[in-house]
């Protein structure tokens, strides 16, 4: 089981959001989305740090200089770990006196029958599955907390000397399908369709509010 291809468009709306940027790693069955809010360069960083960072911690004992939580098993905590220097190294390079760098990211990588993931701020991550679609982590922004239809970070790589970030495992059954999606918020309605595309999820994004903008992308295992 691999994650195979993804599906991706974006909607403009009358604001902006920056296009992500996206590694795929077949090889190793992991996917990288990375969306910067300031030159493309920063998000490009993180990308080849955490690629070589995980790249060289494929051994579970390569991990034992960092804080490992024996919940989210070893995959996870690669990732985890991997996140935490691209937060450092934006923060100390780029943030330290003065805010020009912030990156959100969301990276998945199947291991072992289970999808294992590390994510800050956008993309939500959505699963369908045999119970329909599930929110594996939501994080809406600022925006949306002020009710603005312009996009306003609130968490991503750099911002902070220390980063939380939402990890997590789902064991596959088969079958499953993932969304991503970049958007400020996200309608109930969403939830409520139930035979979820990637043709349909935007009409619905779309039609819940033509001023808001996003990127969605469909991910099949």
């Amino acid at each position: 089981m691999s994650i195979l291809k993804i599906d991706q468009r974006s909607f403009s709306g009358k604001t902006f959001r920056p296009k992500p940027l996206i590694e795929e790693d077949r090889q190793h069955q992991t996917l990288m989305v990375f969306t910067s809010w300031g030159e493309l360069s920063h998000a490009e960083r993180v990308r080849d740090l955490m690629r070589d960072f995980l790249s060289l911690t494929r051994e579970p004992e390569a991990t034992r200089n960092f804080e490992y939580i024996e919940s989210l098993g070893p995959a996870a905590n690669r990732m985890r770990a991997a996140a935490q220097l691209g937060n450092q190294t934006l923060y100390l390079n780029e943030n330290k006196t003065e805010y020009v760098a912030a990156v959100e990211m969301v990276v998945l990588t199947i291991e072992k029958g289970a999808l294992h993931w590390v994510q800050v701020g956008n993309p939500h991550v959505l699963l369908k599955g045999q119970q329909g679609l599930q929110p594996l982590v939501y994080s809406p922004d600022w925006s949306w907390q002020i009710q603005q239809d312009a996009p306003l970070v609130s968490q991503a790589l750099g911002l902070e000397k220390t980063c939380y970030l939402n990890c997590g495992s789902y064991h596959l059954q088969g079958g499953e399908e993932l969304f991503l999606i970049s958007r400020s918020h996200l309608p109930a309605t969403i939830f409520a369709e139930a035979n979820p595309s990637i043709e349909k999820m935007t009409k619905i994004l779309s039609m819940d509010n033509s001023e808001t903008p996003f990127w969605i992308g469909h991910v099949t295992l």
